[in-house]
Formats: C-alpha cells, structure tokens, sequence
C-alpha cells in the first residue's frame, strides 16, 4: 500500500454499537440447546473472574454479566482456557494481566455497554492484555500517571469515543491479533449505494 504512513479516512468508519445486541447476546449465553453461561454477579452487582477461568462451552461459545465485569485482581492474573465472547451490561474493570492458557488456541473478547478501565491501582505497572475489546463507552485508564508502567496489549480494540492509554507512560506496545473467526462478534458497518447509468428494461 502507498504512501507508508497513517492516513486520515474520507469519511467517519460507522463502528458496531454493542447495546441494541444485548438481547440477541442474552439469548445465546442462556438459550437450548444449553449448557448456560450467565454469569453470576455478586452484591456488588459485579462479575468476578479472575486466576485460572474456563469458559462454558456452549455452542455460541458466548457468556453474559448482567452487571458490571472485573478481570483480574491483585492477586494475579487472569487465565483464559477455552474461546469466548463476554457480552457486559455495565462496566468492565481489568485489574491484572490477561492471558490465554494455551497461546493461539484460547482466546477472549469483551463486547462491553461501558466503557473498559484499566483500573490503576491495583492494576500492576508491568501489565499484559491479550483479547479483544469492544465497548459503546471509552478504553481508559483510571488512577493518574503511572511513570514506570508498562503495557503490552495484543488484541483489538473498537471504541465508540476514545482510547486513551497513555497514563502507561515508560513503554506501550500495541500488537493486532484477529480474534478466532468462530467468535460471534460484531462487524464494521458501511454503507452501499450506487447508480445505473447504463442498462436496458428487460
């Protein structure tokens, strides 16, 4: 491609909104032929995943939180085995690094309604992201300036306002992988039209 260097679009790109899915989402985390995956939310009104997490296999391979997401804790890391869409109500909080257990094989997307925080603290300074992200808010980082942070994300992210990650100050490394092709996950969207200017009635 020609010239080698970012270049600005003609026209906006009409990004997927993730809430007018919601039910559609709903209904294939908790729908037969089964089994469910429906998170549990606690009295916080929050759906807690964190050390080693395996996914239900259901056949859309997609899980629902009614409520707010947190990946991670100060404990550790998240591990993901298995192929999974998560489609989050509220907000999703990653705390800690995320992981597949098996690269290239185990993989995790978040299609969030809120906006997606690195919440700084106690997310760590030397922090790892592998998944993809989609939200109808904004990517962020909560807590101020981190000096000696340093963030490492491989994935993809759509934001419908902003992504702003810049509070990783020492290093960012941003590496694309496409999320597996089996994943039900929202497209970009274009708009199609055209004009005959030749042609004949039949």
């Amino acid at each position: 491609m020609s010239p080698a260097y970012a270049q600005q679009l003609p026209q906006p790109p009409r990004l997927p909104q993730v809430g007018p899915m919601q039910d559609s989402y709903f209904a294939m985390a908790n729908g037969p032929p089964g089994p469910s995956c429906v998170l549990p939310v606690n009295a916080s009104n929050v759906c807690l995943l964190n050390g080693g997490w395996t996914a239900t296999a259901n056949p859309s391979n997609v899980c629902y939180c009614a409520g707010d997401l947190q990946l991670g804790d100060a404990s550790g890391p998240l591990t993901i085995s298995g192929l999974v869409v998560i489609f989050v109500q509220g907000t999703t909080h990653i705390q800690n690094s995320i992981q597949p257990a098996t690269p290239n094989v185990d993989w995790m997307a978040v299609v969030s309604e809120g906006d997606i925080q690195i919440d700084s603290p106690p997310a760590p300074d030397a922090l790892t992201i592998n998944g993809t992200f989609i939200t109808d808010g904004s990517m962020i980082v909560q807590g101020g300036a981190r000096p000696l942070g340093q963030l490492t994300f491989n994935g993809g992210i759509i934001s419908q306002n902003k992504i702003a990650l810049a509070a990783y100050q020492l290093s960012r490394t941003y590496t694309y992988h496409a999320a597996d092709p089996n994943l039900k996950l929202p497209f970009l969207i274009e708009p199609v039209s055209w004009t005959i200017r030749h042609g004949k009635n039949l």
